[in-house]
């Protein structure tokens, strides 16, 4: 598993087709963790290490972890959103 650490600080809500409860006007940090299939995979199995963590910044988006089942993925996201909605609170 390849993982390029987010910079510190920096987390945002996976989108998994969930609204975002807070303003984004009045957020600190933008980044948004998203799970995403990586390019030329099926999707079929999930237990294949066929996806991928991308974080999202306005225009610009790079592959934050790769070589990931969807579990493991999605789990991820989740943890770096609950870190980033942690430092959020503490700002």
């Amino acid at each position: 598993m390849a993982c390029a650490v987010p910079n510190p600080g920096k987390f945002e809500k996976p989108i998994l087709g969930e609204e975002d409860s807070m303003n984004s006007e009045a957020r600190k940090y933008e980044e948004v963790f998203e799970v995403r299939l990586a390019e030329g995979r099926s999707g079929s199995d999930p237990e294949a290490p066929n996806w991928e963590v991308w974080e999202v910044k306005g225009e610009s988006e790079e592959i934050a972890c790769d070589n990931l089942t969807e579990a493991e993925a999605t789990s991820m996201a989740a943890m770096w959103s609950r870190k980033r909605d942690e430092a959020e609170n503490e700002a």
